[in-house]
């Protein structure tokens, strides 16, 4: 429920009007990701680890488009770590944002 609020609210702040054009949500640690029926994904909430795939650390309160990313079927949100999985090839999984390795490990493995 608190999802789905977060949702709604992030689009309408953003003055979109195609939210009803969104096919799935995932949450992560304090920010969300949308794809649109398009395969274009949305994100928006905390950035503190570049979660939100801008190349940035800047919070965003209102969804944003992930740039150079299209024909998305669906996505999964984590912690700091984002995948999405490409429609053109259901094998094909891309990491949006920058990984947040976990403590002891480098990043890359």
């Amino acid at each position: 429920m608190i999802l789905a609020l977060f949702f709604w609210l992030g689009f309408a702040r953003a003055g979109v009007s195609e939210a009803a054009a969104v096919k799935q949500v995932s949450a992560g640690s304090n920010y969300s990701l949308a794809v649109k029926t398009d395969g274009t994904v949305w994100a928006w909430g905390y950035n503190t680890r570049g979660q939100l795939g801008d190349g940035t650390g800047t919070t965003r309160y209102t969804p944003a488009q992930v740039s150079g990313l299209t024909g998305v079927a669906a996505v999964a949100a984590g912690y700091y770590n984002n995948l999405a999985l490409k429609t053109e090839s259901r094998n094909q999984i891309t990491p949006i944002g920058i990984s947040y390795p976990a403590a002891g490990r480098k990043e890359g493995l």
